[in-house]
């Protein structure tokens, strides 16, 4: 039996070609093949199936027209994993020439075997390029857990010295500048007598400054007002307290007080309250 064809079987080397297997085509930007069922798809010596092909592979097609009997992957892919971009801020990935895509959107990608270049940037790291080599069919995993992180230094300054200072809850040596991997930080001071200051800290460049103002604590004391004549009257600074003796909680500073009672010469002295307990005598002739 003798078979003719019309047009003379053609081969033809061509890329970027992807099978969309629900038409049975392989389809490029601006061309594409039909396929049967015996089309036969092989790599290597081995069949493969229409859905294994991806766009950066090198097929040569055989057919009539734009009929394809079959395909020979020339060059085929592999792939590139991406693993522990998790701690990358902002990140890009760029590989060989290709325009950057950000770096969280990449998971698996599908590249022609060989060598490669890969390029990483972040805000929080050093930008990096490394060259990583692809086998076919095989999948290279890059690994970012080691990516070097930029780092600052961070100092913090306060009107007050002998303080204690925590960045992200553990204590510091307060005297000198911390020198810490870009982000973001939270800063406590605490101090005896003062109030609690805090703030957070976003480090992003070498070398950040920080001036704190701590605010004194309103310091407390007990005040204890006794007389010689029971039942007097106590006033501070004008206002009637009570009758001696007579126990108060007062904020530190200077005071009047008064202590009087019918019948009596009156008592008057100017007090400094300046630690947590403060006897007062009074004494009425």
């Amino acid at each position: 039996m003798t078979i003719s064809y019309d047009e003379s079987i053609k081969k033809e080397e061509i890329t970027g070609l992807k099978a969309d297997t629900s038409v049975k085509e392989l389809q490029g930007e601006d061309r594409s093949f039909a396929y049967d069922k015996k089309t036969i798809f092989y790599y290597d010596g081995e069949e493969i199936r229409p859905e294994d092909i991806e766009s950066c592979d090198v097929l040569e097609i055989s057919g009539i027209g734009d009929v394809v009997w079959s395909v020979k992957v020339l060059e085929y892919h592999g792939y590139i994993t991406v693993e522990n971009t998790q701690n990358i801020k902002n990140g890009t990935f760029t590989l060989d020439e290709e325009e950057p895509v950000p770096l969280s959107d990449v998971e698996k990608i599908a590249v022609k075997e060989g060598a490669h270049s890969i390029t990483i940037k972040g805000d929080n790291i050093e930008s990096r390029t490394d060259s990583v080599l692809v086998q076919a069919g095989e999948t290279t995993v890059y690994d970012l857990s080691k990516a070097q992180q930029k780092m600052g230094v961070l100092a913090v300054n306060a009107n007050v010295s002998d303080y204690k200072l925590y960045i992200n809850g553990a204590l510091v040596d307060s005297a000198k500048p911390s020198v810490l991997p870009f982000g973001e930080y939270d800063v406590v001071i605490l101090k005896n007598g003062y109030k609690e200051w805090s703030q957070t800290v976003t480090l992003n460049q070498d070398a950040v400054s920080v001036t704190a103002q701590l605010e004194a604590e309103e310091q407390l004391a007990t005040v204890i007002v006794n007389c010689n004549e029971a039942d007097a009257n106590v006033f501070i600074n004008g206002e009637e307290k009570g009758t001696a003796p007579l126990q108060v909680t007062l904020p530190y500073g200077t005071y009047e007080v008064e202590v009087f009672k019918d019948g009596f010469t009156s008592y008057h002295q100017t007090v400094q309250i300046e630690s947590s307990v403060v006897h007062i005598s009074a004494t009425l002739g």
